[in-house]
This record gives structure tokens, C-alpha cells and sequence, in this order.
């Protein structure tokens, strides 16, 4: 998933990804990493983040449920140009080296 924080709403976004959407997230096993950019390009979305599951049936089913309908317009309220999409699972290579 990629957004960026909408202007003006930079600590109500980080207050609630932190205390709320990414704990969801976690509850469910889903999120592997998130990375906020500090700069780059203005075509490159300020925030990223990675899930994964084992059964891409049970990540589509969440991203049916009611909860994650609440979690996204509640997120609605602090992102522009919020989305998802799903790509084929990777190995996980161990980590990110900056």
C-alpha cells in the first residue's frame, strides 16, 4: 500500500497509523514493513507499506471485512492518493541495509 500524508494532518497521521492502523494490521499478521520517505521525488509516495500473508485468500477476505473498511476511512481522514495492489510473494532477503 502507498499514500501520502495530506498537508497540515502530519501528527493526527502518525498518532494513528501508529496506535491504531498498523497494530490491526499486526493483530492479523499482515504487515512486514513500512517506510515513511523523507525525500525523493514528488512522484514516489511519502509512505509505504508492506504486507504479506501465506494465503492471498485471507489478505482479499480482510481487505473485504468491515474492519479494514473502518481502518481505511479512518485513514482517509489523515492520506491523499491512498492504494493497494497485490504482487506475487517474495523471499524475504533479511533485512534492508541503509
Amino acid at each position: 500500500m502507498s499514500w501520502n500524508i495530506a498537508e497540515g494532518r502530519e501528527q493526527a497521521h502518525l498518532e494513528y497509523v501508529t496506535s491504531e492502523f498498523v497494530p490491526a494490521l499486526m493483530k492479523h499478521g499482515a504487515i512486514s514493513d513500512a517506510w515513511l520517505s523523507l525525500g525523493g521525488t514528488p512522484e514516489a509516495p511519502e509512505m509505504i507499506l508492506g504486507i504479506t500473508s501465506d494465503e492471498e485468500i485471507e489478505l482479499r477476505s480482510f481487505l473485504q471485512s468491515n474492519e479494514w473498511q473502518e481502518l481505511s476511512v479512518k485513514l482517509s481522514r489523515h492520506v491523499a492518493d491512498f492504494r493497494y495492489w497485490f504482487t506475487k510473494k517474495i523471499q524475504n532477503p533479511g533485512g534492508f541495509q541503509m
